[in-house]
């Protein structure tokens, strides 16, 4: 009932391995147990002996494994195997739905095509680190980015070729930006930057970076060169004091670089 309780209360993985392992070993009285997967030990618990009998049996479904379980002791009857392969087939189901829940929680923070943050992430890390800018006393840019004619280049080569400049856009933020810095795909053809500890003069040379990458990318779609630019507004903190202010005082500063000719 405990084991039952557990699993149905846990959706993190690792917390799951170490529930079945030490219900395993306190289930069989075995001296100790392991999960292990490919990659080494995860889960442990009591002290497994070298010696003596064991028990192991692996955690798969679905083509999924999630480590092999093996526990150890002095002796172990036929009931602590049949009891060790019942709990294992309880377990692998709530792995399962655990690693199914972590799916679903990445792909509502991620945008499918491009595999970046999307504007709900975004708008949370930039509340995040506003209030740490706000702290500390130090500067934060965020950057609205807008693909030109984007339009156009569906119009023209049908959405797959939209789909790889939206692509190729999010390769170069990734090969440019800091670990520490954040882009997202805002909403269709925009994108977003927050940038922490940034002052006007680092954002500037950093757009300035995405800006001409981008302008001088190789992207063909069935032998033709696409050209492809890129529009930006950027924002500061402390000029504007809230999120709401930074995103709206980019979104401006957006609009007037599409007016002056992108």
């Amino acid at each position: 009932l405990r084991f039952g309780e557990a699993l149905a209360a846990a959706h993190d993985i690792d917390q799951l391995l170490g529930v079945i392992v030490t219900t395993a070993v306190e289930s069989t009285r075995a001296t100790g147990g392991t999960i292990r997967s490919h990659s080494g030990e995860i889960a442990r618990a009591g002290k497994p002996l070298t010696g003596g009998q064991t028990i192991s049996v692996r955690l798969e479904v679905g083509g999924e494994s999630f480590g092999t379980l093996a526990l150890s002791g002095p002796r172990f009857e036929a009931e602590d195997r049949e009891l060790v392969a019942s709990l294992a087939s309880h377990a692998v189901t709530a792995l399962e739905n655990a690693r199914l829940h972590q799916i679903v929680q990445r792909q509502a923070l991620l945008d499918v095509l491009t595999g970046m943050p999307n504007r709900r992430q975004c708008e949370s890390a930039l509340a995040t680190e506003l209030s740490q800018a706000q702290r500390s006393g130090t500067p934060l840019a965020f950057v609205l980015a807008d693909i030109d004619h984007f339009k156009a280049v569906n119009d023209r080569h049908g959405h797959p070729a939209g789909d790889l400049v939206l692509r190729e856009f999010s390769d170069i933020l990734r090969e440019l930006m800091r670990e520490s810095d954040l882009a997202a795909r805002w909403g269709g053809e925009e994108f977003a930057l927050v940038l922490p500890d940034t002052d006007e003069q680092g954002a500037t040379v950093l757009v300035e970076r995405i800006r001409s990458m981008l302008e001088h990318r190789a992207i063909t779609v069935d032998g033709y060169l696409l050209s492809v630019t890129a529009s930006f507004g950027v924002a500061m903190y402390p000029q504007e004091r809230t999120a709401a202010r930074l995103i709206a005082a980019a979104d401006e500063a957006l609009y007037l670089a599409k007016r002056s000719g992108r």
